[in-house]
């Protein structure tokens, strides 16, 4: 059933978006660095072929990430 889910969710259309910003500065022997990401992902209609089962994956994924560095 987890094989079957993940066919229908790859086989299905999709339309992704994606933006990311990053600030870096260099300093005398520091460099800092400030990452910031949002990935939104929107699957179309997720057909059935013939199989009952109990939970459709879901349609939208949403990802978010934040990041800093600092190097010395």
């Amino acid at each position: 059933q987890i094989l079957y889910r993940d066919y229908l969710y790859e086989s299905a259309s999709s339309s992704t978006w994606t933006t990311s910003w990053v600030w870096m500065t260099h300093r005398d022997k520091t460099d800092w660095s400030v990452q910031f990401q949002l990935d939104y992902q929107h699957r179309g209609d997720l057909m059935s072929l013939n199989y009952d089962l109990s939970a459709l994956p879901g349609k939208d994924r949403f990802l978010g990430k934040l990041g800093v560095a600092y190097i010395f």
